[in-house]
């Protein structure tokens, strides 16, 4: 894999089998050269939402956590 390319998705191989337009592969590579589901054999809007990253999660209001700059702190 090259730097800054992400996985295929995961295709469904059941659906993609007698497809025609992704060979059975139930996922295309576009002109921008990224994998994609094949939008003929495989389901539109049912993929699971990305993992958030470590900056995107934050503890729940009232968590307590040790600050790496200095003692336990409560949000």
């Amino acid at each position: 894999m090259t730097d800054g390319a992400s996985p295929a998705p995961h295709a469904d191989p059941a659906l993609a089998r007698d497809c025609t337009y992704c060979r059975g592969w139930g996922t295309i590579i576009t002109d921008l050269g990224r994998h994609e589901l094949c939008p003929h054999c495989q389901p539109v809007g049912e993929q699971p939402a990305p993992a958030p990253q470590p900056s995107d999660a934050r503890p729940p209001a009232g968590a307590r956590y040790a600050s790496p700059s200095g003692p336990v702190a409560t949000i």
